[in-house]
């Protein structure tokens, strides 16, 4: 429908501007200042004999070490990392190696910090992020049920309606459908709101289902509490799914990228998205280092319908930032920061879950995925950590192009960061 589609392009127009004119955020810069490799923080002083006192001190250079240690025996592809300390990145402390791509899928590239790849399910922090934002700005609390978010045509069952965003993104809806699915259509969505949810409702299932909804929720709820639109102009553009799912996937990540990428000051933030905006031979993805063994791509995630659950292409640098900047309240506020970090029972928002470590409680997400396009296997691991001390503030980034999940282990990193104070 012609009228329909000149509607929605004047839409998204109209938030793309109230997206520049009404930022809440103000950045003095970009990019962070990097910082020198001298340990940084304090512990409170502690007895050390009668009148003295030790103090003791986040390292970063020693957790480097420590990570270099656990990777390099690990024969991955390709990988690196990036860690910052009190909201600045510490380059001296980073650390990568291998390949992006091999010589046999021409052209041959190094990875390091600065190479883009899928970063799997840890776009759910950042799909969180942004989700938060806009209850924010809708004046909605995170236990606002998402009923009357989801399309009417998509006739969704009471018990599904009444879940709560919180639930929702702790994974305790029960959703049935798209727990492993990193694919997830519209039609999908429909036939999992209108499944009867209540044999796993309010119990712990991790499912991808959850995080694409927030593709479609978002839009919604800025259409309806933020636009004000009306029953019958949303009526209107459900009238075609098609261009409804195109368009609330646009609208989703102008949203990410104004909510999340921008306030966290990467320095692309309105070019990043499912695609590496800054190469024509973007990474390729292995279960092999050796030379012979040809990669393969993520061609199913690369366009804006599969964001949400997954599908963001960022390097360790900026998912580094995005969750320094976030530790620093940046991206939403510090009672909202809270508020995910305490979830819902027990569980938080976002991540995979927190330990209670030797100097903090230990904030975590991991994404991987295992792969086959056209016979070739391959695969990818990404992991963040928000490590929260109360004297060193320090957020890591681990990406690789290669299927291991022993790099997903929150075990090996928990203790390389409880063995870096001295």
């Amino acid at each position: 429908m012609k009228t329909f589609l000149n509607f929605y392009t004047g839409l998204f127009l109209i938030t793309s501007l109230l997206l520049t004119t009404t930022s809440c955020e103000k950045m003095a810069g970009l990019d962070p200042m990097p910082i020198s490799n001298t340990p940084i923080g304090t512990t409170p002083p502690a007895p050390n004999g009668l009148g003295d006192f030790k103090i003791i001190k986040f390292d970063p250079m020693v957790m480097k070490t420590k990570i270099d240690a656990f990777l390099k025996v690990r024969n991955l592809s390709g990988y690196a990392y990036t860690i910052f300390v009190d909201g600045q990145r510490v380059v001296t402390a980073e650390g990568y190696d291998g390949v992006a791509r091999k010589a046999i899928d021409s052209p041959q590239s190094g990875y390091n910090p600065m190479t883009r790849q899928e970063i799997a399910s840890c776009s759910k922090y950042i799909t969180t992020l942004a989700m938060v934002r806009m209850l924010d700005r809708a004046g909605l609390d995170i236990d606002t049920p998402i009923g009357p978010y989801i399309p009417a045509y998509m006739n969704a069952i009471a018990s599904v309606r009444q879940i709560t965003f919180q639930q929702l993104l702790s994974h305790y809806s029960g959703l049935v459908g798209g727990v492993s699915d990193i694919n997830i259509t519209l039609a999908e969505m429909q036939q999992s709101v209108r499944t009867n949810n209540s044999a796993g409702f309010d119990s712990y299932q991790y499912n991808n289902m959850n995080f694409a909804l927030c593709r479609l929720l978002l839009p919604y709820v800025y259409w309806k509490e933020v636009l004000k639109m009306t029953p019958q102009t949303i009526a209107q553009m459900e009238s075609n799914p098609a261009n409804l799912d195109a368009g609330m996937a646009n609208i989703f990540l102008s949203f990410v990228r104004n909510d999340v990428f921008k306030p966290a000051g990467l320095s692309i933030w309105g070019a990043l998205g499912a695609t590496d905006p800054g190469t024509n031979s973007p990474t390729l993805y292995y279960n092999s280092n050796q030379g012979g063994a040809a990669g393969t791509n993520t061609s199913s995630l690369t366009t804006l319908v599969n964001l949400g659950s997954a599908g963001f292409d960022l390097n360790s640098i900026e998912l580094a930032q995005i969750t320094s900047a976030a530790n620093d309240y940046k991206i939403v506020s510090e009672p909202l920061m809270k508020a995910i970090r305490t979830g819902y029972k027990g569980r938080p928002l976002g991540f995979n879950d927190s330990q209670t470590g030797k100097y903090g409680e230990y904030y975590y997400k991991y994404g991987g995925i295992t792969l086959n396009v056209n016979g070739l296997t391959g695969g990818l691991a990404t992991m963040l950590v928000d490590f929260d001390c109360p004297t060193a503030r320090v957020q890591v980034a681990v990406m690789s192009n290669h299927d291991d999940s022993g790099v997903t282990n929150i075990n090996w990193i928990r203790a390389a960061f409880d063995e870096s104070w001295k």
